[in-house]
């Protein structure tokens, strides 16, 4: 029988203790090296540290799920401060849906200007007894004489209106969203932030900045989602033209697909109208969009 040495002179009564080694962390790539001062300011110091460090950091308030704070250089901040979320569309009043998106998209984001764009006959809105806590600026828009195919004009119109607003007010970048949707990030803006920074593009055409927009259906040439897009004011007010409506007619097209078509000829991005070629719309994708 084999029997470990450290055990072989059983009859030894001194016992030897050894002091167990150190085990050494190996450091991360790009970890910032904080000191032992720095350590003990304990969990809420060593953040703030990478924060400066790093460029930002994230922190969330417990039991205070709406609220969250982002430290970040001076130049996100003044991205938040220079940027507009529009919430377009018919109010959902069902369990206050809209009214509660707001809420959060406030806690969220506590300097960006909130813009609900809804329609000038919705008396809901001015119903609700906190609209001035809110923190919020309502535009009411006068509902087009005519909707438009599959009701176009609708939402071209609150969105414009929304966005044109934005613009009056000196923001220089603006998140269209509908008012019967959610989003539940306080990063989104961030992502927004670095998105644009890290990708920067050369568009086609008269267009300042990439558009983001949701993943397109590629079974339809220039289809796009219209839940989400973000960009440059000018951009976006071009895109969501409420100038120039739509008929009733029927023409053949996705309206989505219409829009799309329709903002590719605004800025001079097609020859010949080719907009049924396939290369084409890759390099309009490419070079005009950002899909996140």
């Amino acid at each position: 029988e084999n029997v470990s040495e450290d055990y072989e002179e059983e009859d030894n009564d001194e016992e030897v203790y050894e002091k167990p080694k150190k085990s050494v962390k190996k450091k991360r790539r790009n970890e910032p090296e904080l000191t032992e001062e720095e350590l003990e300011t304990g969990l809420q110091g060593a953040i703030q540290t990478i924060a400066g460090k790093l460029g930002y950091a994230v922190t969330v308030k417990e039991n205070r799920p709406y609220e969250s704070h982002v430290r970040a250089e001076e130049s996100q901040r003044s991205f938040y401060k220079d940027t507009a979320i529009v919430i377009q569309g018919p109010v959902i009043y069902d369990q206050n849906f809209t009214h509660d998106t707001i809420q959060i998209y406030r806690g969220y984001f506590p300097d960006t200007r909130i813009i609900l764009s809804g329609w000038e006959d919705d008396e809901g809105i001015s119903g609700w007894p906190d609209l001035s806590d809110l923190g919020i600026d309502v535009v009411y828009v006068k509902r087009p004489d005519v909707p438009g195919y599959e009701n176009a004009n609708l939402q071209l119109k609150t969105a414009y209106e929304g966005l044109k607003y934005a613009q009056a007010k000196g923001q220089h970048y603006a998140m269209k969203l509908r008012a019967d949707m959610r989003f539940y990030s306080p990063d989104l803006l961030n992502y927004m932030f670095f998105f644009m920074k890290c990708f920067k593009s050369e568009p086609l055409g008269i267009q300042k900045e990439r558009l983001v927009i949701f993943p397109p259906r590629y079974e339809y040439y220039f289809f796009f989602c219209d839940f989400f897009m973000f960009g440059n004011v000018e951009d976006m007010l071009r895109f969501w033209d409420g100038e120039h409506l739509f008929t009733n007619d029927y023409i053949g097209e996705n309206v989505e697909v219409m829009l799309m078509q329709r903002y590719a000829k605004a800025t001079g991005i097609f020859i010949e109208n080719d907009l049924a070629n396939l290369d084409a719309y890759r390099e309009v994708l490419f070079r005009n969009f950002g899909i996140v």
